[in-house]
């Protein structure tokens, strides 16, 4: 087929839709698929990709296409009037996962791979274009699904570009091709729509924005476009579920108003509270068991008896220091003493 793209899908839709032979997405995409020149030697994805684990034969010649991917990616992006580096390593992430959609995980090399895509880039200068490409660790239908969210909402936003300088009767194609992307979507949405949410939520969410975004300007257009409305999905109330699986628990706290606040004041004083009172009841118990059951109550009544005895020995010996014959005319209920004084000169 001429002009056949390096995916699978977008084959088809180029077929469908002859607007699309110009697509970027699609060069793009038969770029990653041409052959690339031999790596001989030993080089870094020898190294990285190691034959002890598994599928090292499939993973190593992927990793080697990427070394000259990135390589050459900031020429290849110059193509028409897509020059975005980071679009480019998007791109590149939706063919690297297609790349190893068979391979069983988990694997090592997968992980080894991805550490390639990194070095790589940062040899190349493009780390910052790049650091969102890593393993789309999804189910194979689960990523179809996705890729496809992607690939139409990046039409979308081309078509909205290159709609005027299209052929006529390729203008009346875009209506059809609205109309496949909104089924595919009302579809989609329609079957377990919150679960969807949770793999691709912004895969969701930027298609829905692209679709009335391109709405809004074929409608606005000399030969104006009919193109339905996308099925609203406010009516599968997922805010719940994800705020229990994304929010932590002062995060859904926050969102109650009014008779929370109370709530949450009356909760803090007996979160103070309870445990104060278990513990002392607590100590309280324990010190009565030790002293019924245990030979701890003995021992402390020995120490008290003992420590009584010590005191009144004292008492004892102080009450017989003060009966001292020296003392008998010490008045103890006057404050003042009468001290006897020897002047040193009658000595």
């Amino acid at each position: 087929m001429v002009g056949v793209c390096g995916d699978e899908f977008l084959n088809q839709l180029q077929a469908k839709y002859k607007f699309l032979k110009d697509l970027p997405l699609c060069k793009i995409y038969e770029t990653f698929e041409k052959p690339k020149e031999n790596i001989s030697g030993y080089d870094l994805c020898h190294g990285l990709i190691e034959s002890k684990y598994t599928q090292a034969e499939v993973i190593r010649p992927i990793c080697q296409n990427v070394n000259v991917l990135l390589k050459e990616l900031n020429k290849t992006i110059q193509i028409d009037d897509f020059n975005n580096a980071s679009k480019g390593c998007d791109y590149l992430n939706y063919w690297l996962r297609h790349k190893i959609k068979d391979v069983k995980r988990p694997c090592e090399n997968i992980s080894n791979l991805y550490t390639s895509v990194t070095l790589f880039s940062n040899s190349y200068s493009l780390s910052d274009h790049c650091k969102n490409v890593n393993d789309i660790d999804i189910t194979n239908d689960q990523f179809e699904e996705k890729k496809q969210l992607y690939y139409y909402t990046e039409i979308f936003q081309w078509i909205r570009k290159k709609y005027n300088a299209l052929p006529t009767d390729d203008q009346s194609l875009c209506g059809k091709y609205f109309d496949e992307c909104s089924k595919f979507y009302n579809d989609l949405v329609t079957n377990n729509y919150c679960e969807k949410r949770k793999v691709y939520a912004s895969e969701l969410d930027e298609f829905q924005k692209e679709y009335k975004e391109c709405k809004s300007f074929l409608s606005s257009q000399k030969k104006a476009i009919s193109i339905k409305d996308l099925n609203p999905t406010a009516q599968y109330n997922c805010h719940t579920e994800q705020m229990d699986s994304k929010e932590g628990p002062q995060e859904r706290e926050d969102v109650d108003h009014g008779d929370g606040s109370s709530n949450d004041n009356s909760n803090g004083v007996n979160t103070v509270v309870i445990p104060v009172i278990m513990t002392m009841i607590g100590i309280f118990l324990l010190l009565l068991l030790l002293h019924k059951f245990t030979p701890f109550g003995p021992w402390a009544r020995h120490q008290l008896r003992k420590k009584d005895k010590i005191w009144n020995n004292i008492y004892e010996k102080a009450q017989n220091l003060l009966r001292n014959p020296r003392n008998e005319n010490i008045s103890f209920s006057n404050s003042k003493f009468n001290i006897k004084y020897n002047s040193v000169r009658n000595e």
